[in-house]
């Protein structure tokens, strides 16, 4: 959950086109969302499950996740983003030109 709102909505390389560097390399300048940015959290936890060798899968919904944020903005403001992150400056733009995608 937390990785697809980083990625949908916080996270983006600034590249260097001519040394081919990333210039928010540092956490000061690469945007990540801190603990008031996210939503409670439940864990669900099966005590039931005896494997001994059980591994995160989590990685994998990150994808259709940041899809779905992208779609929650679009069905808000009836502006679709199709580049990540998804900030308030990209929304403006495309109500302000009255256009649909951004």
């Amino acid at each position: 959950m937390i990785q697809s709102l980083g990625m949908a909505l916080y996270e983006g390389r600034v590249m260097d086109a001519q040394l081919g560097l990333q210039l928010n390399s540092g956490f000061g300048d690469y945007k990540l969302p801190g603990s008031l940015e996210i939503p409670e959290l439940v864990p669900l936890i099966d005590d039931e499950d005896a494997r001994e060798a059980v591994i995160g899968v989590g990685e994998a919904a990150i994808i259709p996740s940041v899809g779905a944020l992208a779609n929650a903005v679009f069905n808000a403001c009836g502006v679709r983003v199709r580049e990540t992150p998804i900030t308030p400056d990209k929304i403006l733009l495309g109500l302000t030109k009255g256009v649909q995608s951004v």
